[in-house]
């Protein structure tokens, strides 16, 4: 597909989108997210690619920082991320992998091999800044070998001496080391945004 000159506006995904659909390819999800750092444009292509320039690679999936924001549009019910996924199905927790996810009160990490098992747990109600249905969240995971590290609406740091971090969990029971990433909701209406995965790497030592 040859470039168009790009205005960063949403309309340059849906036209890739419908080229891949015309042409019968597969649209994961991932690529969305690499999109987002591959030009800072919203398509794969970016601003000044020569044409029959081959698309950027999506990165291998095993080390790095997943981030989004989320709002509920209620109180019931969980939305979140999954990541490191392997193995997906139409079913809730049909996919080997992890999920992080939140409800009006509590943040989650879990792991799925086709059943849900809980990893660790946050109380949201101990944070200033509660969850309210129709406001955005920040959530962020790091994945570094068997270290999950979850953020979670990291407020100054006068009211918030972890930074944000509010999670910070090793797998050492048969962790699952590599995996795309998606979204998901359980039991409630829920909006994503700027949804961004990068290196490992530009996490601070």
């Amino acid at each position: 597909m040859a470039p168009r000159p790009s205005n960063g506006e949403p309309c340059e995904v849906i036209h890739w989108l419908n080229k891949r659909k015309a042409a019968n390819q597969t649209i994961p999800g991932v690529y969305l997210c690499w999109e987002l750092m591959a030009g800072n444009s919203n398509c794969r292509w970016y601003w000044g690619t020569p044409n029959d320039a081959p698309e950027p690679t999506v990165p291998c999936w095993t080390d790095y920082v997943l981030e989004t924001a989320v709002m509920l549009k209620a109180e019931q019910g969980n939305a979140g991320v999954v990541f490191r996924v392997n193995q997906p199905g139409p079913g809730n927790d049909e996919m080997h992998g992890y999920y992080v996810g939140f409800d009006a009160k509590t943040l989650y990490l879990g792991k799925m091999q086709n059943n849900w098992q809980p990893l660790a747990a946050f109380d949201l109600s101990k944070l200033e800044c509660r969850v309210v249905p129709g406001v955005w969240n920040l959530v962020r995971v790091a994945v570094e070998g068997k270290r999950i590290r979850v953020w979670f609406n990291r407020m100054h740091p006068s009211a918030d001496k972890d930074n944000g971090l509010r999670i910070d969990f090793t797998d050492d029971k048969g962790p699952v080391l590599s995996g795309n990433i998606g979204l998901r909701t359980t039991g409630v209406e829920a909006c994503f945004d700027n949804v961004v995965v990068l290196p490992a790497s530009i996490l601070k030592p």
